[in-house]
């Protein structure tokens, strides 16, 4: 008997196990396919999942999302936002933006090939604006569109293009300025990105580039150049960032003859602050003090949580999954504790840092 309760134990043991100071908060749907985990700049943060449904005789994939009160951490609601908005690989809501206020805006893929226009959550209702270009699911990879940010008080949306920025009237949905950038396009290849504040681009032509959202006009332009090769151009992907608080300036770059290196400069350029292996898509605590990355094991990824300012771990959790480019965790609002999805249920975890 007691080498039976002891072979019990040891099996109890090898088993994963959870943290004792983890809580449950929300278990999907059976059937529910996991998309993404999201902090919004309010503090809730937002669970989307899909579902395979056939309608007639088309085969559709709703998607949902519930709501926790980052405070709290009680659900708000629940509810429906669109067939098809998410794209192929599952891993990004297309060109989605919040502010503070509670304004939501996004553009959702349309996998058909059909024309789709951007959203604007004015109240609670959504508002389609007709009166910018329609785009197609096709726009992401074309380059077509690049960013979205609403501006600090709310009043207007700025939508960034390929060759223009487009800014909108937040409560209106009235186009009421497009700006053109001064050397024809933001960048010469990849993407451009918007800073927080929506007060400046960063674009690349060769070299890192900041243009005045205001103007169009180049501010500065710094940073790596385009890698080659003995002389001839290689195969490379650009990534642009901004760091949630706008003081800091990323660009992911990966080749064909180099690993994935990112690289970090102040906005508003300068030399070079820091280079190494991070995540292209830097998911930050609210205060921008830490990150989340993460760690390669025979098992699979698991997260740790690093310091902004030295790029250094101050916390592993060897039990928590977090892929890259997989939004299965975030921070909470305080920074404080993190929400990831696990086995399909949302959990939240406190965690402590010096």
């Amino acid at each position: 008997m007691k080498k039976l309760l002891l072979f019990v134990a040891l099996l109890i043991s090898a088993l994963p196990t959870m943290a004792a100071t983890d809580r449950a908060l929300w278990k999907m749907p059976s059937g529910a396919d996991f998309k993404a985990l999201r902090l919004r700049p309010n503090g809730k943060v937002a669970l989307y999942w899909q579902t395979e449904k056939n309608v007639g005789k088309d085969l559709t994939f709703p998607t949902e999302r519930v709501l926790i009160d980052g405070k709290s951490n009680k659900i708000i609601g629940q509810n429906f936002v669109g067939n098809n908005i998410l794209n192929n690989n599952g891993t990004d809501i297309e060109f989605e933006t919040f502010n503070s206020r509670g304004q939501h805006a996004y553009l959702p893929s349309s996998t058909d090939g059909n024309d789709t226009f951007l959203r604007l959550k004015t109240g609670n209702s959504y508002r389609v604006l007709k009166n910018l270009p329609s785009f197609t699911y096709n726009s992401f990879q074309e380059g077509t569109l690049q960013d979205l940010k609403f501006s600090p008080d709310g009043e207007v949306l700025k939508v960034l293009g390929k060759d223009r920025l487009w800014i909108v009237g937040a409560q209106t949905g009235k186009l009421l300025r497009v700006i053109r950038p001064s050397q024809g396009k933001w960048w010469s290849r990849e993407n451009a990105a918007l800073s927080p504040d929506g007060f400046t681009i960063l674009g690349m032509h060769d070299r890192m580039t900041l243009f005045s959202a205001h103007s169009g006009r180049v501010r500065a332009s710094y940073g790596i150049y385009l890698q080659s090769f003995f002389g001839h151009e290689v195969s490379v992907e650009h990534h642009l960032a901004f760091s949630p608080d706008g003081r800091k300036t990323y660009a992911y770059q990966d080749s064909s003859i180099r690993p994935g290196t990112t690289y970090e400069y102040p906005a508003i350029g300068g030399n070079l602050v820091w280079k190494g292996r991070q995540p292209r898509d830097l998911c930050s605590s609210l205060d921008g003090r830490f990150y989340l990355d993460s760690v390669e094991t025979p098992h699979g990824y698991y997260a740790v949580v690093k310091r902004v300012s030295t790029h250094k771990t101050v916390k592993n959790f060897a039990d928590i999954p977090y892929e890259p480019y997989m939004e299965t965790a975030t921070f909470s609002n305080n920074g404080k504790s993190i929400y990831f999805v696990k086995d399909n249920t949302l959990w939240q975890r406190p965690f402590k840092t010096n």
